[in-house]
């Protein structure tokens, strides 16, 4: 069921071009290995493909990835995936993180989290204060979370409670976890937020 993804461009509908290209990179900054990645992407270009068949952009959500991978049982479709449940359900949810960080996916049916005001404002601040591209604020956000997560209590972020030993117990936890390229990013991911913190006056 695998064909050679370079020979898939061509069929993809254009709006997802775009997305297609931040997801690539998203893969890339996050510390995927290459294989990993040229699997993911096979898996994606199959879904763009099938879904150019079915609806327009902002239609996807998790039910139309549900119904891909109902497809593939009886797939006919030039553009191949890769035939594995596990690998397929986890490229589709991560491309469809990316469409809703673009704009171009129906938003997930989830409560909002505490953390979200605040990357919002961290995220605006970078692109147009800092002047950070778009797909690096989305990941320093992404980053971030886990660390927003663990210093909200009783309502709210104590942020004048982080010591050094907090963010040094946090970095130590990524390195036991991630590659060395995803730890420096979440390294420049605390710096920029730090820096944030100190301008709008929260430390």
């Amino acid at each position: 069921m695998e064909q050679n993804i370079g020979k898939n461009t061509d069929v993809l509908d254009g709006s997802f071009t775009a997305a297609l290209r931040c997801f690539g990179e998203n893969l890339s900054a996050t510390g995927y290995n290459h294989q990993v990645s040229v699997n993911y992407i096979r898996v994606v270009k199959h879904f763009c493909y099938w879904h150019a068949q079915h609806a327009a952009p902002r239609d996807v959500d998790e039910s139309m990835i549900e119904e891909f991978l109902d497809h593939l049982a009886s797939c006919s479709c030039p553009v191949s995936g890769w035939n594995s449940d596990r690998l397929c359900h986890a490229a589709l949810n991560h491309f469809l993180t990316v469409l809703r960080q673009m704009g171009l996916a129906l938003p997930a049916l989830r409560p909002v989290f505490p953390e979200d005001e605040v990357l919002k404002a961290f995220q605006e601040h970078l692109t147009q204060v800092r002047g950070t591209a778009k797909t690096s604020a989305l990941l320093y956000a992404r980053h971030l979370r886990p660390f927003l997560r663990g210093i909200h209590t009783e309502g709210k972020f104590a942020f004048h409670t982080i010591t050094v030993r907090d963010v040094e117990a946090s970095v130590t936890s990524m390195a036991m976890r991630y590659k060395p390229k995803t730890v420096k990013l979440y390294c420049t991911s605390i710096r920029a937020f730090f820096r944030f913190l100190r301008l709008t006056g929260k430390i």
